[in-house]
Protein backbone atom coordinates (compact mmCIF):
# COMPACT_ATOMS: atom_id res chain seq x y z
CA UNK A 1 0.00 0.00 0.00
CA UNK A 2 1.34 3.32 -1.16
CA UNK A 3 -0.12 6.70 0.54
CA UNK A 4 0.80 9.79 -1.25
CA UNK A 5 -0.06 13.20 0.96
CA UNK A 6 0.90 17.25 0.45
CA UNK A 7 1.95 16.82 -3.19
CA UNK A 8 1.07 20.14 -4.92
CA UNK A 9 -1.40 19.26 -7.58
CA UNK A 10 -0.06 20.27 -10.86
CA UNK A 11 -3.53 21.72 -12.19
CA UNK A 12 -4.09 23.56 -9.45
CA UNK A 13 -5.56 27.11 -10.19
CA UNK A 14 -3.15 28.65 -7.65
CA UNK A 15 0.08 26.69 -7.01
CA UNK A 16 -0.12 28.04 -3.38
CA UNK A 17 2.95 25.17 -2.42
CA UNK A 18 5.75 27.07 -3.55
CA UNK A 19 5.43 30.90 -5.21
CA UNK A 20 1.13 31.67 -3.56
CA UNK A 21 0.51 32.64 -7.66
CA UNK A 22 -2.65 32.60 -8.90
CA UNK A 23 -2.39 30.45 -12.35
CA UNK A 24 1.37 30.03 -12.68
CA UNK A 25 0.39 26.36 -12.85
CA UNK A 26 -0.93 27.08 -16.32
CA UNK A 27 1.89 29.01 -17.90
CA UNK A 28 4.64 27.63 -19.89
CA UNK A 29 8.00 26.81 -17.92
CA UNK A 30 10.04 29.89 -19.03
CA UNK A 31 6.75 32.14 -18.26
CA UNK A 32 6.01 30.59 -14.79
CA UNK A 33 9.97 31.60 -13.88
CA UNK A 34 9.55 34.89 -14.59
CA UNK A 35 6.01 35.14 -12.79
CA UNK A 36 7.45 33.05 -10.00
CA UNK A 37 10.61 36.05 -9.47
CA UNK A 38 8.66 38.55 -10.49
CA UNK A 39 5.54 38.56 -8.42
CA UNK A 40 6.25 35.46 -5.51
CA UNK A 41 7.18 36.86 -2.50
CA UNK A 42 8.33 33.66 -1.27
CA UNK A 43 11.43 33.33 -3.64
CA UNK A 44 14.35 34.93 -4.59
CA UNK A 45 14.71 37.16 -7.90
CA UNK A 46 17.70 34.77 -8.97
CA UNK A 47 16.05 31.30 -8.09
CA UNK A 48 16.65 28.48 -11.08
CA UNK A 49 14.02 26.89 -12.30
CA UNK A 50 15.95 23.81 -11.23
CA UNK A 51 15.73 24.79 -7.69
CA UNK A 52 12.05 25.81 -8.18
CA UNK A 53 11.37 21.94 -9.47
CA UNK A 54 12.99 20.82 -6.69
CA UNK A 55 10.82 22.78 -4.33
CA UNK A 56 8.02 21.66 -5.65
CA UNK A 57 6.50 24.36 -8.17
CA UNK A 58 4.80 21.62 -10.58
CA UNK A 59 3.68 19.78 -8.51
CA UNK A 60 1.78 16.21 -9.92
CA UNK A 61 -1.64 14.57 -10.70
CA UNK A 62 -3.65 11.08 -10.20
CA UNK A 63 -2.93 10.09 -13.94
CA UNK A 64 0.61 10.88 -13.53
CA UNK A 65 1.18 9.20 -10.70
CA UNK A 66 -0.47 6.19 -11.71
CA UNK A 67 1.03 6.16 -15.02
CA UNK A 68 4.40 6.25 -13.13
CA UNK A 69 3.37 2.95 -10.67
CA UNK A 70 2.76 1.10 -14.15
CA UNK A 71 6.15 0.69 -14.82
CA UNK A 72 6.01 -1.25 -11.34
CA UNK A 73 5.87 -4.86 -10.84
CA UNK A 74 2.07 -6.01 -10.45
CA UNK A 75 -1.22 -4.32 -11.27
CA UNK A 76 -1.89 -1.02 -8.81
CA UNK A 77 -5.75 0.01 -8.14
CA UNK A 78 -6.28 3.67 -7.14
CA UNK A 79 -8.35 3.22 -3.67
CA UNK A 80 -11.50 6.04 -3.17
CA UNK A 81 -11.67 7.35 0.65
CA UNK A 82 -14.21 5.29 2.73
CA UNK A 83 -14.79 7.17 6.06
CA UNK A 84 -13.87 10.61 5.75
CA UNK A 85 -16.46 10.78 2.36
CA UNK A 86 -17.60 10.28 -0.83
CA UNK A 87 -14.58 11.28 -2.42
CA UNK A 88 -11.52 13.26 -2.66
CA UNK A 89 -13.26 16.77 -2.44
CA UNK A 90 -14.34 15.70 0.84
CA UNK A 91 -11.03 14.52 2.18
CA UNK A 92 -9.16 17.76 1.07
CA UNK A 93 -12.04 19.61 2.95
CA UNK A 94 -11.76 17.48 6.38
CA UNK A 95 -8.62 17.78 6.39
CA UNK A 96 -8.41 21.72 5.63
CA UNK A 97 -11.30 22.78 7.68
CA UNK A 98 -9.40 23.45 10.67
CA UNK A 99 -7.10 25.49 9.26
CA UNK A 100 -9.43 29.07 9.26
CA UNK A 101 -11.66 30.39 6.79
CA UNK A 102 -14.78 28.08 7.53
CA UNK A 103 -17.16 29.71 5.52
CA UNK A 104 -14.88 29.73 2.15
CA UNK A 105 -13.56 26.66 2.31
CA UNK A 106 -17.12 25.15 3.02
CA UNK A 107 -17.91 27.60 -0.17
CA UNK A 108 -15.03 26.30 -2.89
CA UNK A 109 -16.10 22.75 -1.62
CA UNK A 110 -19.32 23.49 -3.30
CA UNK A 111 -17.86 24.86 -6.36
CA UNK A 112 -15.29 22.17 -6.26
CA UNK A 113 -18.06 19.38 -6.04
CA UNK A 114 -20.29 21.44 -8.48
CA UNK A 115 -17.30 21.27 -11.23
CA UNK A 116 -17.05 17.65 -10.58
CA UNK A 117 -20.49 16.90 -11.36
CA UNK A 118 -19.99 19.00 -14.63
CA UNK A 119 -16.23 17.41 -15.83
CA UNK A 120 -16.05 14.82 -14.33
CA UNK A 121 -12.82 16.26 -13.18
CA UNK A 122 -11.24 17.04 -9.67
CA UNK A 123 -9.32 20.05 -8.94
CA UNK A 124 -7.53 20.32 -5.62
CA UNK A 125 -4.65 22.50 -4.24
CA UNK A 126 -2.74 18.98 -3.62
CA UNK A 127 -2.49 15.37 -4.47
CA UNK A 128 -3.68 12.81 -1.73
CA UNK A 129 -4.08 9.11 -3.05
CA UNK A 130 -3.98 5.46 -1.85
CA UNK A 131 -2.39 3.17 -4.18
CA UNK A 132 -2.38 -0.50 -3.35
CA UNK A 133 -0.93 -3.73 -5.31
CA UNK A 134 -3.56 -5.49 -6.58
CA UNK A 135 -3.20 -8.95 -4.85
CA UNK A 136 -2.10 -11.91 -7.31
CA UNK A 137 0.06 -9.57 -9.50
CA UNK A 138 3.51 -9.18 -10.31
CA UNK A 139 6.70 -11.24 -10.20
CA UNK A 140 6.60 -14.18 -8.25
CA UNK A 141 9.49 -14.56 -5.26
CA UNK A 142 12.63 -16.71 -6.52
Amino acid sequence: MLFIEQTPYRWSPVEAHTTGLPLLNYLPDGLALRAARRFSRRVQADVTWATLLRMGVRGGGQREIMRLLEGCDGETELLQPIQVGRDRIDLWYRASVGAGRPALKRALRAGLKAFKAVTGLVILPRVALAVRKVPGTGAEPT
